[in-house]
C-alpha cells in the first residue's frame, strides 16, 4: 500500500483572497515492522503453543493481529529394543534400538539407532613382575576386564608374595675306595625371588658304633624275675656305608631275695597267756621290677616257760 503525501500552502490571490496551493505530492510505501513469535514448550505433554504477532496494514496505518497455534515440541525421549545380533569373534555386538525423532514439521516419527557394544573381554593378563632381592618379596600386577553396559572397563590387581624355600634337607651317603664317607647334603637356597637347588659335599672317616651291653628286667614265671644282658655289637657292609645291628644274648641272672632275720625279744610275763612269753617280729620280700621289695613284719609270739603254781587258803564254816 501506497500513501500519498500532499504539501499545501495558503497563499494570496489576485483579488486579494486566500487560497490552498499545492506544493508536492509524495508517494510513500506504508512498511510495518516484521511479525513477532513466542514459542513455549510444555516438556509435560511435548506440546509447543506458538503465538504470533503480525502487523498489517489498514489504512495506511500498522495494524497487529493475534495468531495462536500449536504443535509438538517433543518426542518420548526413551528407547526400546528391537534387536542384538550374535557376539562376534572380535567381542562385539550391535543393539539396534528405536526411537521417535521430531520432524521439521512438528511430526514425531520413528528411527532405529544401531549402536555396536562390546559383548566380552579379552582374558586376564600379566602386565607387570617385579622382584625385591633383597627380601625376596615379588609381586605380580594382572590386569583384568569388567563388562560393565558393553564396555570393557580395565582393573588392574597386584598380588604380593614371600619366596618361602623347602627347609627339608636330602642327604646322600656314599663310601669311597679311601674308606671315607662322602655326605652330600642338598636343600633348597633363595635367590633372588626364586629358590634353586645347592649340593653342600663333606667328607669324614666311616666306622660302626662301639659294642654296648643293655640289661632289662624279663619274668621267668610268676613268681620269678630275672636281670637279662644283651651284648649289642654292629657289623659293617662292605659294599654300601650302612652298620647292621647285632644283638647276642649273653646271660641271665635270677633275682633271689633272701629272708631277713627275725627280731626275737626276750621273755616276758603275759598275764593273759598266765605264761612268759617272747614277741617274734617275721620280716618278707617281694619281687617287683627285679627289685626285692621290702613287705610289713607280721608279729607273733612264743612261749617261754609256764607260771609257778599259786597256793590259795579259804576258810571252811
Amino acid at each position: 500500500m501506497v500513501q500519498e503525501i500532499v504539501h499545501t500552502e495558503r497563499v494570496l490571490t489576485n483579488d486579494k483572497k486566500c487560497a490552498t496551493k499545492v506544493v508536492s505530492r509524495i508517494m510513500q510505501p506504508v512498511r510495518c515492522p516484521e511479525a513477532k513469535k513466542l514459542t513455549y514448550c510444555n516438556e509435560t505433554t511435548g506440546i509447543a503453543t506458538t503465538t504470533k504477532l503480525q502487523p498489517m496494514v489498514e489504512n495506511c496505518e500498522c495494524k497487529s493481529t493475534v495468531q495462536t497455534y500449536q504443535m509438538r515440541c517433543k518426542c518420548n525421549p526413551q528407547t526400546t529394543f528391537v534387536r542384538q545380533t550374535a557376539c562376534s569373534k572380535d567381542c562385539k555386538t550391535t543393539v539396534i534400538q528405536q526411537r521417535e525423532k521430531l520432524t521439521a514439521d512438528g511430526v514425531c516419527k520413528p528411527e532405529l539407532i544401531a549402536q555396536v557394544k562390546k559383548c566380552c573381554c579379552p582374558r586376564p593378563a600379566v602386565i607387570r613382575r617385579n622382584c625385591d632381592s633383597a627380601s625376596g618379596m615379588s609381586s605380580i600386577t594382572t590386569r583384568i576386564f569388567k563388562l560393565v553396559q558393553g564396555e570393557c572397563i580395565p582393573v588392574d590387581k597386584t598380588v604380593s608374595r614371600a619366596t618361602i624355600c623347602s627347609s627339608n634337607e636330602t642327604v646322600r651317603v656314599l663310601k669311597e675306595p679311601s674308606g671315607w664317607l662322602r655326605l652330600e647334603r642338598t636343600k633348597e637356597v633363595r635367590i633372588g625371588c626364586r629358590c634353586h637347588m645347592r649340593s653342600q659335599i663333606s667328607r669324614k672317616k666311616w666306622k660302626c658304633p662301639e659294642i654296648s651291653r643293655r640289661t632289662q628286667c624279663v619274668e621267668l614265671s610268676d613268681q620269678q624275675q630275672a636281670w637279662k644282658t644283651v651284648l649289642v655289637m654292629w657289623k659293617s657292609s662292605t659294599k654300601e656305608s650302612v652298620c647292621s645291628r647285632r644283638e647276642i644274648f649273653t646271660k641271665l641272672q635270677p633275682i633271689v631275695c633272701s629272708i631277713p632275720p627275725q627280731n626275737i625279744s626276750d621273755c616276758f610275763f603275759d598275764a593273759k597267756r598266765h605264761a612268759f612269753v617272747r614277741r617274734i617280729l617275721n620280716f618278707k620280700r617281694r619281687l617287683e621290677g627285679c627289685h626285692c621289695v621290702r613287705e610289713p613284719p607280721t608279729v607273733t609270739f612264743q612261749v617261754c616257760s609256764c607260771a609257778k603254781p599259786v597256793q590259795r587258803a579259804k576258810c571252811a564254816k
